[in-house]
């Protein structure tokens, strides 16, 4: 279970790396790759908040996972203690 947690907190680590190394240059600069009039800076930040939404969906679920996973811990520890 320790090992799932790290490599759900790692995992997380890298999204939010990816996210703003590569793909938030990409949507807000599009025209370095595809050319002028592509998308506006409002249209490019609109693309980006839904993908910061949904990052934000993945974030919550590992958030759920450590904290439980937290807990289990703690009373798995106070167990040994009695």
């Amino acid at each position: 279970m320790k090992a799932v947690n790290l490599f759900l907190l790692a995992s997380i680590i890298g999204v939010e790396l990816i996210l703003g190394i590569v793909v938030a240059p990409t949507i807000f600069f599009p025209q370095n790759l595809i050319g002028e009039g592509v998308l506006s800076h409002f249209q490019s930040g609109l693309m980006m908040t839904q993908i910061f939404i949904k990052m934000g969906y993945l974030l919550i679920f590992v958030s759920v996972v450590n904290f439980l996973y937290e807990i289990y811990s703690l009373i798995k520890d106070e167990m040994k203690f009695h």
